[in-house]
């Protein structure tokens, strides 16, 4: 296997999972909201019956397996290439800060993941059948109430490390500083 399609097929797991990732956060976040009230207090509408209610919760925890499987996937590829690009990272800015914006929101994305598959845990291989027992609704409460402001930074911080991958500012261009190098 040459480097070059070692680089390319990773650059293609990562991207792809990342992309999972985004887009099933995006409809996780979605499906989630829907059993709160809207408004500055988050509160779970008493309108839904107990099925169509841990129905939801069983459909934002099944999409959990997804996109937590796909962001670790990807995080393990954003390693990967940090560690085989790492000498060439002074002439190529753009990649260190997308890969700095990225491992400084994956604490914040992991620790999300990891309530996430607690979550899974109890709902899709515990006998629960009720959504309003404690465990439950405790840890799925809390993860659009304490948790809600983490989620759209990392969300945010995946959107900027794109515009910097897409648009590649702070790219060492060696012929200008040999120009600037020449003038003075």
């Amino acid at each position: 296997m040459t480097d070059k399609f070692f680089t390319r097929l990773l650059l293609l797991i990562m991207f792809t999972s990342l992309s999972i990732w985004f887009g099933g956060s995006l409809v996780r976040s979605a499906l989630g909201y829907e059993l709160f009230h809207n408004g500055n207090k988050l509160e779970i509408k008493t309108e839904y019956s107990n099925e169509m209610q841990l129905h939801t919760v069983k459909l934002f925890s099944y999409g959990a397996a997804y996109t937590g499987t796909a962001y670790i996937v990807g995080f393990l590829c954003v390693i990967m290439f940090l560690i085989k690009w790492r000498g060439n990272l002074k002439q190529i800015g753009w990649l260190f800060m997308s890969i700095v914006i990225f491992l400084l929101a994956s604490p914040i994305e992991l620790y999300l993941t990891y309530l996430d598959f607690e979550l899974n845990r109890l709902v899709l291989f515990g006998q629960f059948t009720n959504f309003n027992d404690p465990n439950i609704q405790n840890l799925f409460t809390s993860r659009f109430t304490k948790m809600s402001l983490l989620s759209p930074i990392t969300s945010l911080s995946f959107v900027t490390a794109l515009f910097f991958i897409i648009w590649k500012p702070l790219k060492l261009d060696t012929s200008s500083k040999e120009k600037v190098d020449e003038i003075s």
